[in-house]
């Protein structure tokens, strides 16, 4: 392969532009080209080392199943099947999603009937805290499942990450779990596979379980589990009776698994204590009483105390019986900490990508807040609470938003965006493209405000969602004539129904 049919195939395929790619394959002539190119999209991290390694020794089709291409291996779900999960792009749409396929050597009858039960699962199920499945094709040379992409880590990257979290955020993502586990349970599901990798929390704040495989009917006369197989899960989030018995399990053991996960992620230790084998954890399982949470961890409400040591009963009968009826207690628990005061509002929502705009905006807002009061603009998710989900928050914001502003400088298209992943305005995850997508659902005007030396994105830059905002007057702010800029922009503002708090 060249390094003129590299390019050419990265950019055909959208995995790269045209503008960035062209300046290195112009350096990188002769017969050593290819390997030189590969290099230096690798140093700039422009693409996996992994994907282009791939694609230079085996061509385009060794990293596309059907009409995505793969980009990277992302989770350490479906463990049973050996399946492999990857963050992919839909062709022509820009669309991430992730893609489930089964390896070449597990592509037999047994693997495709488990595929096609989850995908079955998945299908009839619709909520906001659960995986949701785009597509399926089992027929084809790759038997793969299209399923959402949300951003984010699972619990156990997190737990990796920081050790413990808050009492409050840790409360609210539990009880996200255990709002998704209500929805398999209205349909007469159970999940029996709930621990740290099974729950991803995304970028939004949103905890979604992303591992259905374990999901089976309560009802065993209509269904088997979705896996066959005992779950390679941790061990230390089984219930007393899924150790006996997996296929016994129900509903009160989903909730023992919550429990277990709540105590971790607030004291960073298991309630059981660990054996020194997986063995010797299960016998504890059995044969210890859990660790009481308040031991562990001073300043916990009692009343949490109280939900935790209740989950982790070792008889079934001894905890709740419905994760909604959880669900609410735990909400109780963390409403004080969690809700905003309801009296918060603010005239204008203002959308920014900090590494393209932060300073601007940041002197946007301070003059808007002289003009219209303190606290009338939203600037920053830093001003969401902890635990709160991120979309929910959003949402109540531009109830009572006159406008919302969108900040854009030269590089609002491709910088990485407040959490620092790379910035695709294209993808419905990207916080931006969340921003503005919710304003423009919500009726709200959504007016872009061009800085610096950019102008305003073409039609076809921009996700059908959004292209609403392109049909709108932009307002420019530069630099040189801020005063004048600023002054012209509160006008519009004021005729758009922006009040000062004052009156």
């Amino acid at each position: 392969m060249t390094a003129d049919r590299l390019c050419s195939l990265l950019v055909q395929h959208r995995l790269i532009d045209a503008a960035r790619c062209e300046p290195l394959r112009a350096s990188c002539a002769g017969d050593t080209g290819v390997e030189r190119l590969a290099e230096a999209l690798i140093d700039q991290a422009l693409l996996p080392a992994w994907m282009i390694s791939t694609i230079v020794r085996q061509g385009m089709d060794s990293v596309r199943v059907g009409r995505y291409t793969l980009l990277e291996p992302i989770w350490t779900a479906h463990r049973v099947l050996g399946t492999e999960v990857y963050r992919a792009i839909r062709d022509g749409l820009g669309l991430t999603v992730a893609i489930v396929t089964l390896p070449d050597g597990a592509q037999n009858g047994t693997a495709i009937q488990r595929l096609e039960r989850e995908a079955m699962s998945l299908a009839s199920l619709k909520h906001p805290n659960l995986i949701q499945i785009i597509d399926c094709e089992l027929t084809h040379d790759t038997p793969h499942l299209v399923l959402e992409y949300p951003t984010g880590q699972t619990i156990t990257e997190l737990m990796a990450e920081r050790g413990r979290l808050p009492w409050q955020q840790a409360v609210d993502i539990a009880a996200q779990v255990c709002a998704g586990l209500q929805h398999l349970a209205d349909a007469g599901l159970v999940h029996r596979g709930i621990d740290g990798d099974a729950v991803l929390l995304d970028t939004y704040g949103t905890a979604k379980i992303i591992d259905m495989e374990f999901v089976g009917y309560v009802d065993f006369g209509r269904s088997q589990l979705t896996s066959d197989a005992e779950p390679a899960r941790s061990v230390h989030f089984c219930s007393p009776e899924a150790v006996v018995d997996l296929h016994r399990a129900d509903i009160r053991s989903d909730l023992y698994s919550v429990g277990c996960m709540l105590h971790w992620m607030i004291c960073g230790e298991h309630a059981i204590e660990e054996g020194g084998s997986d063995t010797e954890t299960l016998l504890n399982i059995l044969r210890k009483p859990p660790r009481p949470i308040e031991t562990l961890c001073e300043g916990l409400p009692p009343e949490l105390c109280r939900i935790v040591a209740r989950l982790l009963a070792k008889s079934p009968s001894e905890r709740y019986t419905t994760a909604a009826e959880v669900e609410e207690l735990l909400r109780g628990v963390c409403r004080p900490a969690s809700d905003p005061p309801q009296q918060e509002r603010f005239a204008v929502f203002l959308s920014y990508r900090r590494a393209d705009s932060q300073d601007i905006a940041g002197r946007i807002a301070d003059h808007l807040e002289s003009r219209f009061g303190e606290n009338s603009v939203f600037l920053d998710v830093d001003a969401i609470p902890p635990g709160v989900d991120y979309r929910r928050f959003i949402a109540r914001q531009l109830a009572s938003a006159a406008a919302t502003l969108i900040v854009i400088g030269d590089r609002w298209l491709t910088v990485a965006d407040r959490e620092g992943t790379p910035a695709r305005i294209m993808d419905p995850q990207d916080p931006v493209h969340s921003e503005v997508a919710a304003a423009l659902a919500a009726g709200v005007p959504a007016i872009p405000v061009l800085v610096g030396a950019s102008t305003m994105p073409t039609v076809d830059q921009l996700p059908q969602p959004l292209q609403a905002m392109h049909y709108l007057n932009a307002v420019e702010v530069r630099t040189p004539h801020f005063r004048n800029h600023i002054r012209s922009l509160i006008e519009h503002l004021e005729r758009l129904g922006v009040r000062s708090q004052s009156g």
